[in-house]
């Protein structure tokens, strides 16, 4: 999945976000069977004095509606919901202002996900180096992959309500 996409997946799908200062989420409804995974590259939609509705994935402050809209969460209801997160790495060094893009997504996205009431269930962030954030149906679980050691990160179960099939003794890296 490319910068500022977000997509929908199912108990029998594998998505995958390779994130450096980017932030990635996964959100997951379980008792549905649906999740969505987001590659987000900024943490506001404020572009000088406009704004940049037509590309919600882009941001952290517009990805949650959209993904709980794609989810089919209508109105104020957000139970059932859980995140999985990832990305905000410090990949560049020295006191520029692109070296605090990572720190800035991670306030970002821990600031939206209170004001939407999502719990987080799950989190892979900061450090100096990229990795990958997967939301795997098939086995049920989100995890990262941290691309400097080529080796699996953290990883989470979806909720036990989950339809998807549950993890074998042989672990899939799909």
């Amino acid at each position: 999945m490319g910068i500022g996409q977000c997509f929908v997946g199912g108990a029998g799908d594998v998505l995958r976000a390779t994130l450096g200062s980017c932030v990635g989420i996964c959100l997951v409804h379980a008792k549905t069977g649906r999740f969505a995974l987001a590659h987000i590259l900024l943490p506001c939609a404020d572009v000088g004095d406009r704004q940049v509705p037509d590309q919600p994935a882009r941001y952290v402050d517009t990805i949650l509606p959209h993904m709980l809209e794609q989810l089919g969460c209508v109105g104020s209801s957000r139970r059932g919901f859980v995140a999985y997160v990832a990305g905000g790495a410090s990949i560049f060094s020295g006191p520029t202002q692109s070296s605090k893009v990572g720190a800035s997504n991670c306030a970002a996205l821990a600031r939206a996900l209170r004001e939407h009431r999502v719990r987080v269930a799950g989190e892979d962030l900061g450090g100096t180096s990229g990795r990958q954030l997967i939301a795997d149906g098939v086995e049920a679980r989100a995890f990262t992959i941290h691309l400097d050691q080529d080796e699996e990160g953290p990883s989470w179960e979806f909720p036990a309500t989950f339809p998807g099939p549950r993890p074998h003794e042989e672990t899939r890296h799909g």
